[in-house]
C-alpha cells in the first residue's frame, strides 16, 4: 500500500483520536468543511471536544484503501470510522521507523501542520526562520539572531494561545511569557486531570528555563562572559519547539 506522507499523517490523527476515547465512547467522526476552506474538521460523534483538521479527499483515499469506513449521516454529512486495518497500518508505520526518530520528529511535525499554523502562524514562522538559520553554513555568525527569533516565537505563541483560549492578557507585559502562561493555565476552564495540571505547572518552570536560555542567546551570553557556540543555538531552537508542542497538546478550553 502506497500512501502519501500527508495521508499517513491524517491516518495517525484518526487512530490516535480513536485511542484517546474510552471504549464505551468510541465512535465515528463527522467531516465538516466550510465553503472555500482547504481543510475539513473531523469531529468525534461521542466526545464533543475531540477534533482535528485534515484533507477530506485524503480521508476518502484512506476509506478507499480500507483503512477507514466512510458512510453518510441523515443530512448527507460524511462519517468516518477507524477500521482494524487502519490501526494495523498505523502501527506498522510507527514500528518501521526508529522509535527515537519518531519521538523527536513529532514536535517539529506538529508545529508545521496547517492546524497549528492557523492559530499560531507568527510563532511558527519565527521558529522556522530560527531553525533554517541553525543549519546554515554561517550559523555561527547568526547565534544571537537565532536567540532573538526564538524569544519572539515564545512571546507570539503565548499571545496567540491566549487569543485561542479567550484569555485577556492585557494586564501582563508581552515579554513576561512565564507570568502570562501561568495565568492562562490558572483560568483555563478544563484541565483533563490533576496529573496533567501538575505536568503543566512543571512545564511552566521548564518554559522559564527555556526563556532564560533564549535571553542568554539573544544577548550573546555577555553576563556569563562566555562565547556562544552552535550547541547553544541548537538547544534553544529544540526546546522552543518542544514547549509550543506540549502546551498546544495539553491546554484545553
Amino acid at each position: 500500500m502506497l500512501l502519501e506522507d500527508e495521508q499517513y499523517q491524517l491516518l495517525a490523527k484518526f487512530v490516535e483520536a480513536h485511542r484517546n476515547t474510552t471504549r464505551e465512547n468510541r465512535g465515528g467522526f463527522i467531516a465538516i468543511q466550510a465553503y472555500g476552506e482547504s481543510q475539513a474538521i473531523f469531529l468525534h460523534l461521542m466526545v464533543g471536544n475531540l477534533e482535528f483538521e485534515g484533507s477530506l479527499s485524503d480521508a476518502e483515499v484512506l476509506a478507499h484503501e480500507g483503512l477507514l469506513h466512510m458512510s453518510y449521516g441523515s443530512k448527507g454529512d460524511k462519517l468516518f470510522t477507524v477500521l482494524p486495518q487502519g490501526i494495523k497500518v498505523y502501527e506498522q508505520k510507527k514500528v518501521s521507523s526508529p522509535a527515537i526518530k519518531e519521538l523527536l520528529a513529532e514536535p517539529k511535525e506538529f508545529i508545521s501542520t496547517h492546524e497549528f499554523k492557523k492559530v499560531h502562524g507568527t510563532a511558527s514562522a519565527k521558529w522556522e526562520q530560527a531553525a533554517r538559520l541553525l543549519w546554515n553554513a554561517d550559523s555561527m555568525e547568526q547565534l544571537t539572531t537565532i536567540g532573538h527569533l526564538c524569544r519572539e516565537a515564545l512571546q507570539e505563541f503565548t499571545t496567540s494561545l491566549a487569543h485561542e483560549k479567550k484569555v485577556d492578557l492585557s494586564s501582563i507585559e508581552p515579554a513576561k511569557t512565564v507570568s502570562r502562561l501561568k495565568y492562562i493555565i490558572d483560568i483555563s476552564s478544563s484541565i483533563p486531570s490533576a496529573k496533567t495540571k501538575t505536568f503543566l505547572s512543571t512545564l511552566i518552570s521548564y518554559w522559564g528555563v527555556v526563556s532564560d536560555l533564549v535571553q542568554r542567546q539573544e544577548h550573546g551570553a555577555q553576563k556569563e562572559g562566555e562565547d556562544l557556540v552552535w550547541e547553544d543555538a541548537r538547544r534553544v531552537v529544540f526546546h522552543t519547539c518542544v514547549v509550543m508542542f506540549e502546551l498546544s497538546k495539553n491546554i484545553k478550553q
